[in-house]
């Protein structure tokens, strides 16, 4: 792997972490001849596989974003086990998985432990797909992730004292080629929340979707992707009524600037009917409606430096008693530089800015801002082990008390080093 593709995946991976909401379900998955085989370190037939371990020692000021003095503070550590997979058994069928697992262990006042699900592009994937023929392929498709830290979800876990949250993603789609610049992907699916610790019912939901895409590219550069997404949310706490229809029109696109710039980009006209009309700002309607979308712009600068900004803005769907929709923004600069071929560093930088949408008559209704800088680090000591550290910190300001009369507010640092090894 040469130094600049390695910056490169380094990048992506910090921007995953903006998590947007608005994407179109329906998909075109990567076919054979798009999959880097190369990547893969061992080979058994049509078997390519990569296995590696995990393992590191953290500190966590605030692990349940409190913000009162009740903070779960102290030391942590996670162990797990990742994989890589790639087969095609026979013309037409392709399997693939790509996932980390493992165990946190919190210790002292760290009551956050738990199981660990996720990837390195954020959700653990297993999925096959079929041709039915030349121009069809049916997928099936999981993504998953437990314990995983989202932006999005920075507000809704403050206070919590579980923060082991199941999200899984199942669905199947089928995509058919139109022409050879021209597809079209159809996906039905359910998306489930659940809280494996608590059981609390205010967390979770099941919400089922579908979704339409025409992919079409439209030169070597420029690639856009009109879609449309239904989806009927169901929150399994049936006291607070807020159970919600969610309706996408939109489009994404892919411009590829020059050989060192690319931009990316999504909009969407977002609707939002909630059985709940009580806490919208206005009570004559059931509907939250608007523009929601987001953008990634990436450079790079030197065959060393590689850097990238991005937003988003959409209705985010809360878990909060006194609102059922926060309009946030979020704003976000990610770098990496490669000082040699073992040691890079790599800095970031995350802003959410959310203004609940409740009624006016509540004094609780709540404007808030997160920002979340993260510093890091990394040193190969070979191709295969490495070590990486990374310092993390939250803070949270809002213009509202809490219920008890506190501060709605809190600050958390976390530290983490991490060693790896592939095998």
């Amino acid at each position: 792997m040469n130094q600049r593709t390695a910056i490169i995946i380094i990048l992506v991976i910090m921007t995953l972490t903006m998590n947007a909401d608005v994407t179109p379900r329906a998909q075109k998955r990567l076919i054979q001849q798009e999959v880097s085989l190369e990547s893969f370190n061992y080979k058994f037939g049509d078997l390519y596989y990569t296995p590696t371990f995990y393992t590191g020692l953290g500190y966590d000021s605030n692990s349940n974003n409190s913000t009162t003095s009740d903070k779960d503070n102290g030391y942590y550590t996670e162990t797990a086990l990742g994989l890589d997979f790639f087969n095609q058994p026979f013309r037409g069928l392709t399997l693939d998985t790509n996932f980390i697992i493992g165990y946190r262990e919190g210790f002292g006042n760290n009551r956050n432990s738990g199981l660990i699900l996720g990837s390195e592009n954020g959700n653990a994937t297993i999925g096959f797909d079929y041709d039915l023929n030349e121009k069809t392929t049916l997928t099936f498709v999981n993504s998953a992730s437990i314990g995983m830290d989202k932006i999005s979800d920075a507000r809704d876990n403050q206070n919590s004292d579980s923060r082991q949250y199941w999200d899984n993603d199942l669905g199947v789609q089928i995509h058919r080629e139109i022409t050879d610049d021209t597809g079209i992907a159809v996906k039905i699916g359910i998306e489930t929340r659940r809280d494996l610790k608590d059981n609390s019912p205010e967390e979770e939901y099941d919400e089922t979707y579908f979704g339409l895409t025409l992919d079409h590219i439209v030169n070597s550069k420029l690639s856009i992707n009109p879609y449309f997404n239904y989806g009927e949310r169901d929150w399994k706490d049936d006291t607070r009524n807020n159970d919600a229809d969610i309706t996408e029109f939109g489009f994404t696109s892919n411009y590829i600037i020059s050989d060192q710039i690319n931009l990316s980009l999504d909009l969407a006209y977002q609707e939002l009917d909630f059985d709940n009309t009580a806490i919208l700002k206005s009570k004559s309607s059931s509907k939250q409606d608007g523009f929601a979308g987001g953008f990634i712009l990436s450079h790079i600068a030197t065959e060393k430096f590689t850097h990238s900004i991005r937003g988003s803005f959409n209705n985010q769907a809360t878990t909060v008693a006194i609102s059922n929709v926060s309009e946030e923004t979020q704003l976000g600069y990610s770098s990496v530089y490669l000082v040699n071929e073992k040691l890079s560093f790599s800095a970031s930088f995350d802003w959410l800015h959310g203004e609940d949408q409740g009624n006016t008559a509540n004094s609780f209704e709540e404007t808030y801002d997160i920002y979340m800088p993260a510093l890091g680090a990394k040193y190969n000591f070979t191709e295969r082990q490495s070590i990486d550290i990374k310092c993390e910190y939250q803070n949270k300001t809002s213009d509202a008390k809490s219920f008890n009369g506190n501060a709605n507010e809190y600050e958390r640092t976390n530290i983490f080093i991490n060693y790896t090894y592939i095998f």
